[in-house]
């Protein structure tokens, strides 16, 4: 039994870590499942469950192991979590097996995964990285129809093929043949989206307008270096880089790139911020997107205290933002926004009520706890044409809005 386990586990962390973005084996995350799903007919259920959840600690640990290069007790937690939540799916599935039947074990299986990975998008503990439509990222010509489903609908195109594969191979070894109808109802699912996709990524013409964007992102170790170096290094840096651009619409600096930006109510009147748009070409257009963290004051006794700071210079308790702002020659130096989906145990401590006793234990990258501020214009303008930058890890979550 001990050695089902651990050939289960091994076998499945093996297919998802080299399905997995950056390598590029996508064919085999198609596969990934299936030996979950043979092993739960030889081993009992706290067993399968044990091999599930070490599949998906593995699978976590080996795919995003670079997290732990900021805060390994923090990338631990979010690896725990998210391997105990997306275990529940298949705690499902033996229940609804056991009172129904296997498809509908299959069918919740389902939609308790999709749930999660919703879920996922879209609370505090998020960690959208393992959704696994995001697995086929590398190969844009497969996923076109994404605009009509999103990641989901990839996710769910992963998932029942690895059903019917599974299915496919349970009936080989109980009837030693091959069940052409399951055959036929895999390459059916897996064929026509790959083929629509293909098709509309080879005939789709761009008619959108154009600008032109120049970015700046100078080799800085933001672990061991950004957060260590002065204000006026970090800015003569990025401003050496600027004087190489001819003259483009935007500019574009990293996220933090200016670790302390100082109040929000008072970004016009930083001296470094000004020093940033007098080091701008003087013939340039360009508006300067760049990332910055900046503070918002909330006065000496504030109701909620959670993920503030008190400051004694000013006397008073300040919120930190991981922003994004707009700097231009002839104009006001503005927020854009600020960062909503915020990377659990790294950059904040979430549900602060609930979970606020692990901040000292888990730290926060640059010793930074950032909240979301509803301020900023949204969007900066270029003719008639709108944009927001997203800022990092809101690229894998759902579309600002």
């Amino acid at each position: 039994m001990r050695q089902i386990i651990i050939w289960t586990a091994l076998s499945t962390v093996t297919l998802f870590y080299f399905s997995w973005p950056p390598l590029p084996a996508v064919f085999l995350l198609f596969v990934a499942i299936v030996p979950l799903f043979l092993a739960y007919h030889k081993l009992p259920f706290w067993s399968w469950l044990l091999a599930v959840f070490l599949t998906l600690f593995g699978w976590n640990t080996s795919t995003t192991y670079w997290l732990y290069n900021t805060l390994p007790v923090g990338s631990f937690f979010v690896h725990i979590i998210n391997s105990i939540i997306f275990s529940l799916p298949f705690v499902v599935f033996w229940l609804a097996e056991k009172r129904f039947n296997r498809s509908a074990g299959y069918l919740n299986f389902a939609f308790a995964w999709l749930s999660l990975e919703y879920l996922q998008l879209n609370w505090d503990l998020g960690y959208p990285f393992m959704n696994l439509g995001n697995g086929v990222s590398m190969y844009p010509e497969i996923f076109q129809w994404y605009e009509y489903t999103g990641a989901l609908g990839g996710s769910l195109w992963i998932l029942v093929i690895n059903i019917l594969a599974s299915e496919l191979c349970l009936y080989w070894i109980h009837q030693h043949a091959l069940d052409v109808r399951k055959l036929i109802s895999l390459t059916a699912v897996l064929l026509i989206p790959l083929v629509f996709s293909i098709f509309r990524y080879n005939t789709y013409q761009e008619n959108g307008k154009t600008c032109s964007v120049a970015i700046v992102s100078p080799a800085i170790d933001c672990y061991n270096e950004k957060y260590q170096k002065d204000l006026d290094w970090l800015t003569d840096t990025y401003l050496l880089q600027c004087k190489e651009i001819n003259n483009p619409d935007f500019i574009l600096w990293p996220e933090t790139a200016i670790p302390d930006a100082g109040l929000s109510d008072a970004l016009n009147e930083n001296p470094f911020l000004e020093k940033i748009r007098n080091g701008l070409n003087k013939s340039t257009n360009s508006s300067l997107i760049t990332g910055a963290i900046i503070y918002k004051k909330h006065g000496f006794d504030p109701e909620e205290k959670a993920n503030k700071t008190y400051y004694q210079p000013l006397n008073e308790y300040l919120s930190t933002h991981n922003s994004a702002i707009e700097i231009k020659r002839d104009g006001p130096i503005r927020i854009i926004r600020t960062k909503m989906i915020l990377v659990p145990f790294e950059e904040t401590v979430p549900y602060p009520k609930l979970l606020g006793w692990l901040r000292k234990m888990v730290g926060t990258l640059g010793g930074f706890t950032f909240s979301y501020l509803d301020e900023g214009a949204g969007f900066v303008q270029y003719r008639e044409t709108k944009a927001t930058p997203l800022i990092c890890y809101e690229t894998v979550g759902p579309s600002w809005g």
